[in-house]
C-alpha cells in the first residue's frame, strides 16, 4: 500500500523552514513513510493522542496522523527537533 503524504500549512512552514540537509533527511523519511516502508521507520503511536504517530528522522520528529479512507492519507501536522517537537503541542482539528 502506498500512502498519500499532506502537510498541514505550519508543518509545510516549519519543513520549509528547516536548514537544507536536515530538510532534505526528513523529506528522505517522509518518501519511505508514502512508500510504506515502515518497518524501517522508528514510528509509534504518540501517548496521550490516540491516532498521532511520531516519525524519528535523526534529531527531528515529525507528527502525522493516518485518515482517509482505508488510512490511505498521512497528514503531517508537525516537523520540529526532538528538544521542541512536544511544546505546546494540541492536536489540530478536522
Amino acid at each position: 500500500m502506498t500512502y498519500r503524504v499532506v502537510y498541514d500549512p505550519p508543518a509545510a512552514n516549519e519543513l520549509r523552514r528547516l536548514p537544507p540537509a536536515p530538510r532534505r533527511l526528513v523529506r528522505r523519511y517522509l518518501r519511505a513513510l508514502g512508500r510504506d516502508e515502515w518497518s524501517s521507520l522508528d514510528i509509534a503511536e504518540l501517548r496521550g493522542y490516540p491516532g498521532v504517530l511520531r516519525l524519528v528522522a535523526d534529531g527531528y520528529r515529525v507528527l502525522f496522523r493516518r485518515h482517509g479512507a482505508e488510512a490511505q492519507t498521512l497528514t503531517v501536522i508537525r516537523i520540529r527537533p526532538r528538544a521542541t517537537a512536544y511544546e505546546g503541542f494540541e492536536l489540530p482539528r478536522d
